[in-house]
């Protein structure tokens, strides 16, 4: 399949990823109405907040949730008037995030782009499928470790370049599939969490991979595994370890 491109190093599109859990004080027809109707609206009205998505894991790990905003700025969800937002919440969603044992959440700026030619009514809509990849790059170089700003970040630039022109040309290869992006960290908030998941959280990179079609998550795995495998040879090769935590989800609901 062609790819259609676009490298977006400047660009301030920002993502706003943020993990939930319901655990078992709240049923999941009241976790999901107050998400639906009442916490993901009131969002979407802040301005620079242009849509939002909502999937539920199909891999069955923990946590069971994700929320996706797309944002015209990284610094939209740290600024006062977004977090005055909780201020002013109902009671019944105060209740709620007193109740679930995991809230934790990144913000990321847009990386690259790259989305399928032949589909671009897609290129809006959420994928039904996605594949969430956290991802940490680490030198083996003790010379680098000890001079880190510079090269980590040649060591970063070659890993994308790495990553877009054969994880993503061989992962756009797949059916129904629409789009790869990666994004880099801004900044992130761990309200609540684990400390696996503050590992994924603090990793620098993101890349999001997404269908259009309702994929298996077994052959979605096997690709994964093949991806990691082809990453391990990257790794000996640069000299370097690559931190990968992934998560694959089905799409809950889009606006």
């Amino acid at each position: 399949m062609d790819l259609s491109d676009v490298a977006s190093r400047d660009s301030q599109t920002a993502l706003l990823l943020v993990y939930t859990d319901r655990g078992a004080e709240i049923l999941e027809t009241e976790f999901n109405e107050w998400y639906d109707e009442e916490h993901i609206p009131q969002r979407l009205l802040f301005p620079g907040c242009t849509r939002a998505s909502r999937y539920r894991a199909i891999d069955s790990k923990p946590p069971s949730w994700t929320a996706l905003y797309h944002l015209d700025s990284p610094e939209i969800p740290e600024s006062r008037e977004w977090c005055q937002l909780n201020e002013q919440a109902s009671d019944n969603e105060k209740t709620i995030l007193a109740s679930i044992p995991i809230v934790t959440r990144s913000t990321y700026t847009m990386f690259h782009d790259s989305h399928a030619k032949d589909i671009p009514h897609q290129i809006i809509s959420a994928g039904k499928v996605a594949c969430i990849v956290h991802l940490q790059i680490k030198s083996r170089d003790l010379d680098v470790l000890l001079d880190s700003s510079r090269e980590q970040a040649d060591l970063e630039a070659k890993f994308k370049l790495w990553h877009r022109n054969f994880i993503t040309r061989g992962v756009s290869t797949t059916p129904g599939w629409v789009r790869s992006t990666m994004y880099t960290r801004y900044s992130g908030k761990d309200m609540k969490t684990t400390p696996e998941l503050k590992i994924a959280m603090d990793c620098h990179l993101l890349v999001i991979h997404e269908w259009d079609e309702n994929g298996d998550a077994m052959e979605i795995s096997k690709l994964e595994a093949n991806v990691a495998a082809q990453t391990q040879i990257w790794e000996k090769e640069i000299l370097c370890d690559v931190t990968r935590e992934t998560r694959i989800f089905s799409l809950h609901k889009e606006w």
